[in-house]
């Protein structure tokens, strides 16, 4: 952010604490230079108080809704005590915007990106990746210094392995048409009673939301792409050496196989 001198002449400042007589107001900068903007929000709103909102916007106990105060992301929410709280709208897992609309909260808002939640005192509460006092068995062989270390494998045209030190899942694509395709995973686990027993189904069901999650995260941006596509424009996508190699490798076994 840049300083306020760097964006205006400070001496437009320094008038306006004259005398009436020999004042002048706040100069144009400071109602149409976006880098000023960034300025007062720092100075003005972000450390003062600041109205948001009235009470009446969330008359029942769980009623909750998001703000966004120049940039700032923030929820209001009416606690379990009948209080009115602010809270910053951020995730402090990922920094992802928990709350996306007005609804009501019966205990806790979950984060729908990692499903990280917080009790209505803003304390995190449940942690799926962190917590479990219960844990699923690991695969025997699994090297000790390889436990945060897990492995992606493409096999073309359409499924992907992941193979983690507990569990791997089996993630393919159904082509149905030019505008429509199913995704479709099946996850294992280290022996029968991992798999199967009701000691770890809360566990099992608790890993199933995180990798749906993850996988829905794309969709969006998969959908845009396919639009993208309807461009006249566009030749096909050009590819960084650094970050594109796989992507490369598919588009050429695909050409290699179409000319065979």
């Amino acid at each position: 952010m840049k300083k306020l001198s760097q964006i205006l002449d400070l001496k437009k400042i320094k008038v306006v604490n004259k005398n009436i007589d020999k004042a002048h107001g706040l100069p144009n900068e400071c109602y149409t230079d976006d880098e000023y903007l960034s300025v007062e929000r720092k100075k003005i709103f972000e450390n003062k108080w600041v109205v948001i909102g009235v009470g009446s916007s969330i008359p029942n106990v769980g009623d909750a809704k998001p703000f966004d105060l120049l940039g700032i992301p923030l929820i209001i929410l009416r606690d379990k005590n009948n209080k009115i709280k602010v809270f910053h709208n951020v995730c402090s897992h990922r920094g992802y915007k928990i709350l996306q609309e007005k609804c009501k909260i019966k205990n806790v808002i979950r984060c729908p990106y990692h499903s990280w939640s917080y009790d209505m005192s803003g304390n995190m509460v449940y942690n799926p990746r962190f917590k479990t006092n219960l844990k699923f068995p690991t695969f025997p062989s699994w090297p000790k210094d390889q436990e945060h270390v897990a492995e992606y494998v493409a096999l073309f045209p359409n499924v992907m392995l992941g193979i983690h030190k507990d569990h791997f899942y089996a993630y393919w694509l159904e082509p149905v048409n030019n505008e429509y395709t199913k995704e479709h995973m099946e996850i294992f686990y280290v022996g029968n009673e991992a798999a199967n027993s009701k000691k770890f189904k809360s566990l099992r069901k608790q890993n199933f939301e995180l990798w749906k999650g993850v996988q829905s995260e794309d969709l969006n941006i998969i959908e845009g792409m396919q639009d993208g596509r309807k461009s006249p424009s566009y030749n096909g996508g050009n590819f960084s050496p650094v970050m594109d190699n796989p992507t490369h490798h598919f588009h050429k076994w695909v050409v290699n196989n179409l000319m065979r």
